[in-house]
């Protein structure tokens, strides 16, 4: 019996090819993404990208004009920075809650760290 793999709802798929584009800085500010072109790269159809660029609308990520497109906001390299921040320290204090260490690992690990620094 195999067990079928799960995907995320459509919209949350676009939404985080979006996203990801923005601050990866594959959509650079100024450009206009239509619904068709991102149903297509993410192979839904035009509903689902609707409702991602809504919610990235209110993010503040792009702007919508009707019956045009949404366009890219310029993103400063701090803003970007300051995300990548924050997600790097959301997802160590989660895999720190999902798998907790066992006893003297981290201190182990701490010490070896240090020994090949020195060298």
């Amino acid at each position: 019996m195999t067990t079928a793999v799960k995907q995320p709802p459509a919209a949350d798929r676009v939404y985080t090819h979006v996203k990801q584009g923005v601050l990866e800085r594959r959509y650079e500010g100024g450009t206009l993404l239509t619904e068709g072109e991102l149903a297509e790269a993410v192979g839904v159809s035009r509903t689902p990208v609707r409702e991602a660029l809504l919610r990235l609308e209110v993010e503040g990520l792009i702007r919508l004009y009707p019956k045009k497109g949404a366009l890219v906001l310029p993103v400063s390299a701090q803003e970007i920075a300051d995300v990548v921040e924050t997600r790097l320290l959301v997802e160590e204090h989660a895999a720190r809650k999902a798998v907790p260490a066992p006893p003297g690992l981290v201190e182990r690990l701490e010490e070896l760290l240090a020994r090949q620094q020195e060298q």
